[in-house]
């Protein structure tokens, strides 16, 4: 085993010795053959006039957690995500509480294996502080840090132990709350709230969500908004309207929303019923969409996916714009625009003020 004076000696990536890549923002190592096959994650940034090939500038993760890359979040302000993140740090603290383990973990001692080998230490608590705080800039940087539990587990514990194998239900949990926030933020804080399933449906959000038909059951065209596409994979996430379900589906089998349905009435047979409320509700939808952002611009009957989410929601709604906000100014070309770009902030805003104002009655 090499000794190290600086950072970690255990890989981020395998969790194995020897990681020689050290991050000069953050205590994490690498493989050479790991720092550079991380999926979905940028590249290192190296200093291409340093003497020491092997110190990073910057690491995949600190590259990420830096800005983020996610579709939905690039308007959203730090203040506004940690309190989009104080519902994750709520699910991981639900009733039944099958992390507790991972809440409060007792500090390593000093002169102890634990004390050597953790270089940074994490735990549930620790990441709710830093949300209290607004400490993250991006959902990535969250995520990296939640990442430390698995990683200090791993080194302690053994890659293969059961104590591994628990932990990489939290890391799950967590992910599949990112994915449901980047699929849409406004969405996912309005769930946490008082609203009915149906009110989440039919209220247009600041980003409008590209409306299509999706064969639910591989037979008949449900109308849908269409959450998300990956081209690559082929395959789209929808959320039904009517039933309200989340589903992930081939891109074949999900058009752009049309005047007229794919689907005959024989085909529905007995859905006939729950697919004109599920129609009903598209058509609310629709008209909330208009009044927040504009002329809708249907599809030809049966046309197909075939470019990616942002280009086919701004063919939908071409009179919507979204400008990204910078933490330091916004700068709009007038005041309509800036107005509907805020309207984020203040749904969000509105359930930190309901919180608080609950918060105040029960200690009364």
């Amino acid at each position: 085993m090499t000794l190290r004076t600086f950072g970690d000696m255990y890989c981020w990536c395998c969790h194995l010795e020897d990681a020689m890549y050290s991050c000069k923002k953050c205590a994490r190592s690498y493989h050479r053959r790991c720092v550079f096959e991380m999926p979905n994650y940028p590249e290192p940034l190296f200093n291409p006039e340093s003497m020491d090939p092997s110190s990073m500038d910057s690491c995949p993760e600190c590259v990420a957690a830096d800005e983020t890359v996610l579709y939905s979040m690039k308007n959203v302000l730090p203040p506004q995500l940690n309190y989009i993140l104080h519902y994750v740090i709520g699910k991981l603290k639900s009733d039944d509480f099958m992390f507790e383990n991972y809440y409060d973990i007792p500090k390593p001692k000093a002169h102890t294996r634990s004390r050597a080998v953790i270089v940074k230490f994490m735990d549930i608590l620790t990441l709710e502080k830093n949300v209290k705080h607004e400490v993250y800039k991006s959902l990535e940087g969250f995520f990296g840090d939640a990442k430390w539990i698995r990683h200090n587990v791993a080194v302690l514990s053994g890659r293969k132990s059961d104590e591994m194998t628990n932990v990489e239900k939290l890391i799950h949990l967590i992910a599949s709350e990112m994915l449901t926030i980047d699929l849409c933020h406004e969405c996912y804080v309005r769930k946490q709230g008082e609203n009915s399933i149906e009110n989440l449906f039919i209220t247009a959000c600041s980003r409008p969500h590209l409306l299509g038909w999706a064969k639910t059951d591989g037979i008949t065209y449900w109308p849908v908004k269409i959450m998300g596409i990956d081209l690559g994979k082929k395959i789209a996430i929808v959320h039904t309207f009517g039933e309200h379900k989340q589903l992930e589906l081939p891109l074949r089998d999900c058009l752009i929303y049309s005047h007229d349905s794919p689907s005959s009435n024989r085909r529905l047979q007995g859905q006939l019923h729950g697919w004109k409320k599920a129609c009903k509700e598209m058509r609310r939808h629709m008209e909330l969409v208009e009044e927040k952002h504009g002329k809708v611009v249907l599809a030809e009957e049966k046309v197909r996916i075939r470019c990616t989410l942002s280009e086919a929601v701004q063919r939908m709604f071409p009179d919507w714009k979204l400008k990204i906000m910078n933490a330091t100014a916004l700068k709009y070309a007038d005041e309509e625009e800036l107005e509907r770009e805020l309207e984020v902030r203040d749904i969000l805003q509105q359930a930190s003020s309901a919180d608080d104002e609950s918060s105040s009655t029960d200690e009364d």
